[in-house]
């Protein structure tokens, strides 16, 4: 990715999870963030056309055992709680591990200001590829008031148990 995308932030928080932000754009102000007491997420700025976009990339841990599911849902909260604070328009964006029928979700975009870049063109499931008539929509592209969406879609199964989310912007 390092070719096509020079730029990067990234964080190894075991051998199995990690997160990364690839751009072509220089970040700036990269950091680590802990809402929570396990999985990080990424935070990193970049300028276009002269403005300066913030962006927040989470991964909550998996809502299996009620230690995970309260760890989530305070990771949702704080992303939130961030969110309202940042005053450069925003883009949150991972794999949620939630749905957008949840109402942890849904305080969190709520307390953050935020709108899903779904709204308007469907639910687009994104997991699990390895089975399709089960697929939900966990993985998530938020945005603040300030950026528009033209189009979001799910791109072709890449190898991976989620599919990508495809998100044309206009600031």
């Amino acid at each position: 990715l390092s070719e096509i995308f020079p730029y990067s932030s990234t964080q190894q928080e075991s051998e199995r999870f990690g997160s990364a932000i690839y751009s072509k754009l220089p970040l700036e102000n990269s950091s680590v963030k802990a809402f929570s007491n396990q999985r990080k997420s990424l935070s990193a700025d970049v300028k276009f056309q002269g403005k300066i976009i913030s962006l927040i990339l989470a991964h909550p841990t998996v809502p299996i055992k009620q230690e995970s599911f309260i760890d989530r849902n305070k990771q949702l909260a704080g992303i939130g709680e961030y969110a309202a604070q940042v005053k450069n328009p925003l883009i949150v964006v991972g794999d949620l591990n939630t749905t957008m029928w949840s109402p942890f979700y849904k305080n969190m975009v709520k307390t953050g200001n935020l709108r899903n870049a779904r709204s308007g063109f469907g639910i687009l499931p994104t997991w699990p590829t390895f089975m399709p008539l089960a697929y939900i929509p966990i993985d998530h592209f938020l945005v603040s008031k300030e950026i528009g969406v033209l189009k979001i879609r799910t791109g072709r199964n890449v190898g991976s148990d989620h599919l990508p989310l495809i998100t044309d912007l206009v600031i």
